[in-house]
């Protein structure tokens, strides 16, 4: 082999070695653990029900929707992500075989743009819900809107903060089923990295969506319990959880 033909060998060698490099360095997302350990199932059954309803309240006619689209879009989001955790749950329930087929219509009405598309979307998830479902659970992915979703994290969140000043046993399981969904929300988000600028940085997102999703499911075990003492640290635990993120991720 020639001088030449050698340094153009090399060459190639140290661009393939640079390229794949790089692609060695992104961490890759961590396996899902038992979802039952810290996501009640019961709870997240409970909230597509509770979402649905409240969506076909604001789309009762184009005025409210217009009014409430935001809600619309936001509380579609989140029943995205609620119909993948309970496709992925290992738990059995009640929408095991329809979950999966949730998942489009209700993506379908978070990016709806007008009261007729939102209408039919309502329409389809209404079917979906109703249906036996044949729809394959997909893999973890990124699979609604970080910003619309994490709006209506925040809502839900300071609703919380302010009901565990009392820990009003009338509202122990709305206040629960909430905090669960905050939880599911930290599972679906480990596989949203789109905001994530710095490759480097990757690990703390995985770790801080992982913190959120058992803080929260801490939480929700703790208010169901009545305990207002561990409610109180998990809620300090999830409210840390927040600021270090934020810390970090800009919104």
């Amino acid at each position: 082999m020639t001088h030449r033909c050698v340094c153009w060998f090399c060459s190639i060698l140290l661009l393939s070695a640079g390229l794949f490099g790089v692609a060695q360095v992104v961490a890759a997302p961590p396996a899902a653990p038992p979802l039952a350990a810290t996501i009640s199932v019961d709870d997240l059954v409970a909230q597509v029900k509770a979402s649905t309803e409240e969506i076909e309240r604001w789309l009762d006619s184009e005025a409210s929707y217009n009014e409430h689209k935001d809600h619309v879009k936001d509380e579609a989001n989140i029943l995205t992500i609620v119909a993948l955790v309970l496709a992925k749950h290992e738990q059995n329930h009640e929408l095991q075989k329809t979950a999966p087929a949730l998942i489009a219509p209700a993506q379908q009405l978070a990016k709806a743009k007008n009261f007729s598309e939102a209408q039919k979307s309502l329409v389809n998830l209404k079917e979906a819900l109703g249906g036996q479902g044949d729809v394959k659970a997909p893999e973890w992915s990124r699979i609604a809107g970080l910003g619309s979703t994490m709006r209506r994290v925040a809502a839900t969140h300071t609703k919380l903060r302010n009901s565990l000043k009392r820990l009003d046993p009338r509202r122990a399981a709305d206040n629960a089923r909430a905090a669960t969904v905050l939880a599911a929300v930290g599972q679906a988000i480990i596989y949203d990295t789109h905001e994530v600028k710095d490759p480097a940085d990757l690990p703390k997102w995985y770790t801080m969506s992982a913190e959120m999703r058992d803080a929260c499911g801490e939480l929700s075990k703790a208010i169901r319990a009545g305990d207002k003492g561990a409610a109180t640290a998990a809620a300090e635990r999830v409210q840390k959880n927040c600021d270090d993120c934020h810390a970090v991720f800009q919104p």
